[in-house]
This record gives C-alpha cells, sequence and structure tokens, in this order.
C-alpha cells in the first residue's frame, strides 16, 4: 500500500532560494497554476491571525486533492507559549488533504549540536507517518561552486570549473544572482558548449550595484523619492528579478554585518569582502535598527514567495516595498 503523502512539512534553515523552489514544486504537484493558485495560502508568524490560518488548514480543496497552506517564520509563533500550544495542537488534527508548510527560518545545526530542537522539530520526529523534515542550509565555497555547476546541468547545460569558480566570486555565493546569470550565460552560448571562464568575464560585471549602494543609503536616511529615482533608474537598465536577488543579497549582507558588529569581528572577513565595500556595509548597517533589518528581510522574503508564485506584479511590489521601508525604516 502507497504511503500517504506527509501532512505537515517542516522545512528548516537559511537557504532561501531552496526552500522557495520546494515550495514551488510541492504547488505544481497539485495541479497547474491556476488551481495551484486557488488551493494555496500563505501566511506569516510574525503575525499570524490564528482564525484565518485555522481555516484555512481545516478548508477543503477546490478542484484538488490537496491544498498548500505555506507557514513562513515559523519559529515566531512559538515563542509565546499560547501560540505556540496552539500550533502545535493544530497540527494534531490537520486533516489529509492539507500540506502545511512549516517554514523555520534558522540556520541548520550540525549533527553533534547539543543544542535542544524546536517544538516543531520534536513534534515532527515523535510523528514521522504525518510529517518530514527537510534541512536547507546555505551553500558556501566549494560547496557553492558545485552547486552552480549542477544547476547548469539541470537547466540543460554545463559550465567549466573555472567559469563556475568566477561566476561564484560575482555572485557572492548568493543562489538568486546565480540563478539570473547561469541562464543569461547558457542563452549566451546557445547551450551547445559549456560555459567558459570568458563568458562569464564579458557577461557577469556588477551591473547596477551602485544604484544598489545608493537606493539602500536613502531607505536608510528616509529619503523615500532619491530611493525610488534610484529603484527606477537600475530597473530601467535591468530585469525586475535581477535587481530584487540584489535588493535581497543587500539586506542580506547589512544583517551579517549588523550580527559582526554586536560580536566584535572584523565585517570584512566575515562576508569575505574587499574592505572598501565591507567599510560601506557597515555604514549602512549602522542607519538601521536589529528590528528594522529583521522586519525588512521578512517583508523581502513575503515578496519573493508572491513573485515566484506570479501573484503580484514585481515591479509595483518592489516600488511598494521602497515607500513602505523609507517610511517605516
Amino acid at each position: 500500500m502507497t504511503k500517504p503523502p506527509p501532512r505537515v512539512y517542516l522545512l528548516v534553515g537559511d537557504d532561501r532560494f531552496a526552500i522557495t523552489e520546494f515550495v514551488s514544486t510541492l504547488r505544481s504537484k497539485i495541479g497547474d497554476t491556476t488551481v495551484a493558485d486557488m488551493n494555496t495560502q500563505q501566511f506569516s508568524g510574525d503575525h499570524l491571525d490564528r482564525g484565518a490560518f485555522e481555516e484555512a488548514c481545516m478548508s477543503v480543496p477546490f478542484l484538488s486533492s490537496r491544498r498548500i497552506v505555506v507557514l513562513d517564520n515559523a519559529q515566531d509563533v512559538l515563542k509565546p507559549k499560547d501560540s505556540r500550544e496552539f500550533l502545535i495542537a493544530l497540527l494534531e488534527r490537520l486533516p489529509d488533504s492539507t500540506a502545511l508548510v512549516l517554514i523555520e527560518n534558522t540556520q541548520v545545526r550540525g549533527s553533534k549540536s547539543k543544542k535542544k530542537p524546536s517544538p516543531l522539530v520534536s513534534w515532527v520526529d515523535a510523528n514521522s507517518d504525518h510529517g518530514k523534515i527537510w534541512r536547507f542550509s546555505s551553500l558556501h565555497g566549494a560547496q557553492f561552486i558545485s552547486w552552480v555547476q549542477e544547476r547548469c546541468q539541470s537547466l540543460g547545460g554545463s559550465i567549466s570549473a573555472d567559469g563556475a569558480r568566477l561566476l561564484a566570486e560575482s555572485v557572492m555565493d548568493d543562489p538568486y544572482l546565480a540563478q539570473q546569470e547561469i541562464v543569461k550565460l547558457l542563452d549566451y552560448v546557445n547551450y551547445e558548449r559549456p560555459v567558459e571562464l570568458v563568458d562569464v568575464e564579458i557577461l557577469t560585471p556588477f551591473r547596477g550595484q551602485t544604484n544598489i549602494f545608493a537606493m539602500v543609503d536613502a531607505v536608510g536616511e528616509r529619503r523615500m523619492s532619491d530611493a525610488n529615482r534610484y529603484l527606477h533608474s537600475v530597473l530601467s537598465e535591468e530585469d525586475s528579478f535581477y535587481v530584487f536577488a540584489m535588493i535581497i543579497r543587500q539586506f542580506r549582507l547589512l544583517i551579517q554585518a549588523q550580527s559582526a558588529l554586536e560580536e566584535g569581528k572584523e565585517i570584512a572577513s566575515v562576508l569575505n569582502l574587499p574592505k572598501f565595500v565591507a567599510q560601506k556595509i557597515t555604514s549602512q548597517a549602522r542607519a538601521f535598527s536589529d528590528s528594522e533589518l529583521e522586519r525588512i528581510y521578512h517583508e523581502l522574503l513575503t515578496i519573493d514567495i508572491s513573485a515566484k508564485n506570479s501573484t503580484i506584479n514585481l515591479d509595483a511590489a518592489l516600488e511598494g516595498f521602497i515607500a513602505a521601508t523609507s517610511n517605516q525604516a
């Protein structure tokens, strides 16, 4: 007898690219885009409407055998005791027709870690018939270079080892930027030969980076009109998904820089960036509080999932993000 699919999909880690792709693949299994859209609802743990979330989890799918409910930032639901108890109790009574995707945005710990597992990890471990855990850890160095090569192969092309190494260095191990560049490079060689080092040198400069830095400066200094101007400038030159990937990368660097500052570490070595770039990142990081950067990053992740699911216009979403962030930062 075929084992039924899990009711609970617990995705743990900090590799948002892989997590987003996992959710997209899961959506594709319940029907075409229209059916998937009708049977997918998304929530965030940092401002969860419990009633709406419970209703979504218990609802019957429409024109499909299953419906998907995504709870991003699930770790935030676990902090208050009553909220944690609500979520665990809900897991116990999920219908088989619901695929509940819980995303814990956290660094993946090694098998030797002595830190106590989260309540969600403990629940899935104790209920393996109804749930399963996937771990997504960001890749760096040699692992990321291998990922670039594997990604090219999965798209029907190939890239030389030197080409993959330079591309990884150019995008600073960022899978979003790498994906955009890989597609462009494979189109350039028409999938007829491997992408070589010279191809990467020609096609993968740091495009638009100056405007992205200037835009983030304007956001930090609450200059909304300037931030919008820089955004429109880079959007006029680049694909919106490429621009979005650069914005995500920039705020990820700010979060990492802020953490390094708090721990008294040298930012250039932590981020593996040239000193002049690290100095700029440090200056920008000081313009935001911890809570501001966390909120901004969560907003970017929400836009990311919606854009991948084609439920928003990305250009309009970016303009709205800049307007809201410049006013709230």
